[in-house]
């Protein structure tokens, strides 16, 4: 049995036990876990009031939920009201800026991926990202400066120096 058929076989259960609960965040943990996991639409009036109960102790395990999630306006939405709560959360950033690229606002992806480059320039995650958004906007310049920072930064790392080698191949191919 999958993780979601699990949630869906006691969330009725939760329910129940909740609503007899006064404290609110446990009953929007549980609304918010089922939309999520079961793919429904938020209402956007509510979106607030329930991502209030996403706190440094559970952000990981909702990031990791909400990848799954395939509303993307709302997906969106959420990963903005998140990155409000936590600006300097460089994970979160990049998820904005992948989920934004994936509907081609991509100066916007550009802006989330610089701001989490900032934060946090030893994720090569973020590099990688970068490098990509800029290839789609075609900014050489930059693409060759961030190959020459992250070749320096991460000389160690034999597999991210090997992709590296590719990108390079790539770019002179072109």
């Amino acid at each position: 049995m999958r993780n979601i058929e699990l949630f869906n076989l006691f969330y009725k259960k939760l329910e129940s036990f909740n609503s007899a609960s006064s404290h609110p965040d446990i009953k929007n943990d549980i609304k918010l876990f089922g939309i999520l996991l079961n793919n429904k639409k938020f209402e956007e009036d509510n979106l607030a009031e329930l991502l209030k109960c996403i706190n440094i102790t559970n952000l990981n395990v909702f990031i990791t939920i909400l990848e799954n999630y395939n509303i993307k306006e709302s997906k969106i939405n959420i990963l903005r009201t998140i990155a409000e709560k936590f600006p300097q959360n460089s994970n979160i950033l990049n998820k904005l800026g992948l989920a934004l690229a994936g509907i081609r606002k991509i100066e916007e992806a550009v802006s989330k991926f610089e701001k989490s480059f900032e934060i946090n320039p030893d994720d090569p995650a973020t590099v990688f990202y970068l490098i990509s958004i800029y290839l789609q906007k075609n900014n050489l310049g930059k693409i060759n400066s961030l190959i020459k920072f992250a070749k320096n930064k991460y000389s160690n790392v034999p597999s991210i120096i090997d992709k590296l080698i590719v990108i390079e191949g790539k770019l002179t191919a072109r």
